[in-house]
């Protein structure tokens, strides 16, 4: 932990394990990995930059490589865990596989972009608060048989529609890609007479208070 920049204690959701984990200046190695994995068996593991006096570009590298050991180390031993990593510029995202590049956090850029949206309109605040907050209102990415019959056409407005009747927003539309290296397309706001072939894979990105 830097003590110049000390962050908010993260509180995992109910019934979930979570490992955090801060890059430094050394290289976690494969076998103190594994045996992190091994001991806490976690849902979740966060990678944090190491601020101190690391510059961004060697503070993200330094979160590259330990995001890159741990994500190889879960694929080794086929668990089901999810990574997430905070990097400081986005550029560096370019460094990673494109069907991993969805996992990484520009933490400093979220903030700015809260900040503007805040500052132009404060009643803005409880919104953001019930999105962050642990509990209440999150961003799912749902299966699309939910909302209409695969290999069929349904607009986004359909779409909408039958989120509307599951007390949901829709937000966005997420496509499974047959080439797994380009990773998943996501349409963030699509026009409501856009178009979609609902393939098996895909998902509707969408607000609500529940997972089911």
């Amino acid at each position: 932990m830097d003590p110049h920049h000390p962050r908010p204690p993260v509180t995992p959701l109910p019934g979930t394990q979570l490992l955090g984990i801060q890059s430094s200046q050394a290289r976690l190695a494969p076998g103190v990995v594994r045996k992190l994995l091994a001991e806490t068996d976690p849902d979740y593991v966060i990678v944090l930059c190491c601020r101190g006096s690391l510059t961004p570009t060697d503070a993200d590298a330094r979160t590259l490589m330990a995001f890159l050991e741990i994500g190889g180390a879960i694929t080794t031993a086929n668990m089901e865990t999810n990574v997430v990593a905070e990097l400081l510029d986005a550029a560096d995202i370019a460094l990673v596989p494109a069907d991993w590049s969805d996992q990484l956090v520009l933490t400093e850029h979220l903030s700015s972009l809260f900040l503007t949206q805040v500052s132009e309109n404060v009643n803005l605040a409880p919104v953001f608060d019930d999105l962050l907050d642990a509990e209440g209102t999150e961003i799912y990415c749902k299966p699309i048989h939910w909302y209409g019959r695969v290999d069929h056409t349904a607009t986004f407005a359909t779409l909408t529609l039958a989120a509307q009747r599951r007390d949901e927003i829709a937000i966005g539309y997420r496509r499974k890609r047959h080439e797994a290296a380009l990773g998943n397309e996501v349409l963030i706001n699509p026009p409501k007479s856009a178009e979609f072939v609902l393939n098996e894979g895909d998902a509707l990105i969408v607000l609500a208070s529940h997972e089911r």
